[in-house]
């Protein structure tokens, strides 16, 4: 599987040793990849994170039957680009509908971890600006805010 994460980089990506205020320049660059990425190979993007998180977690499947890549490209783009502008009132607000929509689905913390897990790993290693390590730590960071973002607003 691609750049899987071991235990030893969750726990030193949570170590309170980490700052991660140095690392703003660092993630800005990481989002405009991001973006460059959607716009040549977003779909080949998606395809290889969706068969690495369902490849990783099999009984995620469920939750994105019937769907197909494009529309599984869509979504994930959709989340991604919240990423950029978290902070702003309508971004906050679509925060807060893909949140109280995941949780009224029944996607609980749980079913978050190694969606977060793979996104990072797969990110990480489709970027050439920096070690993938260092590029798995930023991501998994932004995305375990948003991840917490939507869990705030899951109706359970």
């Amino acid at each position: 599987m691609i750049g899987t994460s071991t235990t030893a980089d969750r726990q030193s990506m949570r170590s309170p040793d980490t700052d991660l205020a140095d690392d703003d320049a660092r993630i800005r660059e990481l989002r405009r990849h991001v973006q460059l990425t959607r716009r040549s190979d977003g779909s080949a993007l998606a395809r290889v994170f969706y068969a690495e998180l369902l490849g990783r977690q099999p009984k995620l499947v469920v939750h994105f039957a019937g769907l197909d890549v494009d529309a599984l490209a869509a979504k994930l783009w959709s989340v991604l680009a919240l990423l950029a502008d978290a902070d702003r009132p309508d971004v906050a607000c679509a925060i807060s509908r893909f949140g109280r929509l995941h949780g009224a689905l029944g996607i609980g913390a749980a079913d978050y971890e190694p969606f977060v897990a793979t996104l990072a790993d797969v990110l990480a290693v489709r970027q050439r600006l920096m070690p993938a390590a260092d590029a798995r730590r930023l991501w998994r960071h932004e995305l375990e805010k948003l991840a917490a973002r939507f869990l705030q607003e899951s109706p359970s």
